[in-house]
């Protein structure tokens, strides 16, 4: 084994990846590696629809909120591809998600420390440090990163079916899978739902019949208005953290639609797309629209899937026939079974992996051996976590804390909103004064 690392991150997707960018713009590349199983860097592969655009700023990338003058920003990548001024000129409201993927590589290939083909075979815990043994290295690590992302996860009376016929919305492109003149269900009422179901209905063979089911009420749009989006500061994930575990609870509730919902520029593609079949194209059936309705069953019936949904408002039942299932049904944080003799602890509420301020899980173990979580703090630093558009902030959080030091000024968390007591210009302080 080598020296002791300060950090050995499991995991290269956006989440790591905007870390060690981070660590070589501070010069400290040399105390971090990162492993992941992949041969080289992929993000999204199988949802890199035609079309399909980032759910936030193209400013917020991996380094440009902590580091502007960084050269692993956007703008750097634009230049270093010779269209900085064909992107400022096309006025784009997006970045593409296949643009944004593509500069996500760029940064890859220009960072070291990271180590392709390295999947994880095991961790522990020895000496005072975390001992790493991915691919056929290993190391040590005063303190771990993990951003092993989400899988994909199926409802439980699909997951016996998942092959040719049903698969999960993040494997769409990646599977060869017989789509003209068949019947095709498409599951869950998000993003992903309705960017594949967009891509179907402008097919050059559609399939014979779509049906599209979401158990929310109506495919809701995407709340991104001002005051909105100012749950994705670090000013609100400060006060956030501070709540009690049942108000971030409601508050996760009432702000879903801040991060879950359909972008409204998709809903309106969408809605011209299915007006069209509808009204204008003789003999095309235009898609068939289930919002309100819950997957409650699944069966194979004569080589079809026999999907029972339930109206939520009646609770009526109705069965369907589909050839082909495709469930974009969200994602569930899973850690390797390897992780297990650490002993990470959850929050007993909510099942959730319970974090510190600075993304650090709690486990039986020396405190000044930290174990940091990416993407896995929606129950402890609210809706911003699993988006793209705090992924500077929080890997500075990580590395100042890491370092034990303040490697990069985290000062700037100014809100028009004042969101506790505690806020600087407190509305009813002013008022007593």
């Amino acid at each position: 084994m080598r020296a002791t690392l300060e950090i050995a991150g499991i995991g290269i997707g956006p989440a790591n990846l905007s870390l060690a960018a981070l660590c070589e713009e501070a010069g400290e590349s040399s105390r971090a590696r990162f492993f992941d199983r992949k041969p080289a860097f992929a993000w999204h592969r199988g949802m890199m629809l035609p079309g399909a655009r980032l759910q936030c700023s193209w400013i917020k990338d991996l380094i440009t909120p902590i580091a502007p003058t960084s050269r692993f920003g956007f703008l750097s990548y634009l230049a270093d591809r010779g269209r900085l001024f064909a992107f400022v000129n096309a006025g784009f409201e997006a970045v593409s998600r296949a643009e944004f993927a593509d500069y996500l590589a760029w940064v890859a290939e220009r960072l070291p420390g990271l180590q392709w083909n390295s999947e994880l075979r095991d961790i522990g815990f020895e000496d005072g440090a975390f001992t790493v043994h991915a691919g056929r290295e290993s190391v040590r690590a005063r303190h771990l990163v993990l951003g092993l992302g989400h899988e994909p996860s199926l409802p439980a009376c699909l997951e016996p079916y998942r092959g040719t016929h049903c698969v999960h919305a993040a494997e769409f492109l990646e599977r060869t899978l017989p789509l003209a003149r068949k019947r095709v269900a498409v599951v869950g009422g998000g993003q992903s739902g309705a960017e594949i179901v967009l891509h179907l209905l402008r097919m050059a063979n559609p399939p014979a019949r779509l049906t599209w089911i979401s158990r929310r009420s109506n495919f809701l749009p995407l709340d991104e208005t001002h005051f909105s989006n100012e749950h994705f500061t670090p000013a609100y994930v400060e006060h956030f953290f501070s709540l009690s575990v049942e108000r971030r609870s409601e508050l996760l509730r009432e702000q879903r639609m801040m991060s879950d919902g359909i972008s409204p520029s998709t809903l309106r593609e969408l809605y011209a797309e299915v007006y069209r079949l509808q009204f204008l194209e003789r003999g095309a059936p235009g898609p068939r629209l289930l919002p309100g309705r819950s997957l409650v069953a699944c069966a194979m019936v004569n080589d079809a899937f026999r999907l029972e949904i339930r109206a939520e408002d009646t609770a009526i039942r109705e069965a369907l026939a589909a050839d082909v299932v495709i469930a974009a049904t969200g994602y569930r944080t899973a850690l390797p079974s390897c992780l297990e003799k650490l002993r990470i602890v959850r929050d007993p509420a909510t099942a959730a992996l319970q974090l510190g301020r600075c993304y650090a899980a709690a486990w039986d173990g020396p405190p000044g051996n930290r174990i940091y979580l990416q993407n896995a703090g929606r129950w402890s630093h609210g809706i911003a976590d699993p988006q793209l558009a705090l992924l500077a902030w929080r890997s500075a959080t990580i590395l100042n804390d890491a370092l034990g030091r303040e490697v990069f000024a985290l000062g700037g968390t100014a809100s028009v909103i004042s969101w506790s007591r505690n806020a600087e210009h407190s509305v009813l302080a002013d008022s007593c004064e």
